[in-house]
């Protein structure tokens, strides 16, 4: 038994979750368009929060195996107001159990896209804050992530505007993704 299985006593349904907190994350606003985002104290009232960690993220235990993350925001100021106490959701992730990085080597450079990445990895973290380019993160294991960097002509407005560059095998504690920040101990 995982430390974290000590820890959490609620298992919630991944359709639940992916329900909820599906469109709704900081991360892909750039996709949906929507600005509402989900507040620490929205969530806690849907899914009660038994962990929250320092480095910043929340662990839920899953029916179907595995966990659930949902990882914070820092600070968060706008025009209206500051919220120091109340971090809205930047990005989830369900990740059930190790993947292979085989998993990817059907990805074609300058064919496939990041929807074909979601299809192998739904918890894909897309990032496009890096000013070398954007670049998404999958989960292997333990050790690992898949790093993709894309490129993409004109605007992008759709997973599918985002072109398979290169695929590179990155130590998962040098990252830049939030899959660097899950301790050990909370990982499936």
């Amino acid at each position: 038994m995982n430390e974290i299985d000590r820890i959490l006593t609620q298992k919630y349904d991944i359709s639940d979750l992916n329900n909820y907190f599906e469109g709704k994350n900081a991360n892909e606003l750039v996709f949906t368009g929507s600005s509402q985002n989900l507040h620490f104290n929205d969530v806690n009232q849907h899914f009660p929060i038994e962990v929250i960690r320092p480095e910043g993220y929340s662990v839920y235990a899953v029916d179907q195996g595995g966990y659930y993350y949902v990882f914070w925001s820092k600070l968060h100021i706008s025009n209206q107001n500051l919220v120091e106490d109340n971090p809205f959701v930047y990005f989830t992730a369900y990740l059930p159990s190790s993947k292979e990085a085989s998993a990817f080597d059907s990805l074609k450079a300058g064919v496939s896209t990041a929807d074909d990445v979601a299809l192998i990895d739904p918890s894909v973290e897309l990032t496009f804050l890096m000013s070398s380019g954007i670049y998404s993160y999958s989960f292997l294991n333990k050790d690992s992530v898949m790093q993709i960097e894309y490129t993409y002509s004109g605007e992008f407005k759709s997973r599918s505007d985002l072109i398979v560059k290169n695929k590179t095998v990155l130590a998962r504690e040098i990252a830049p993704s939030r899959f660097a920040s899950i301790l050990l101990k909370d990982l499936p």
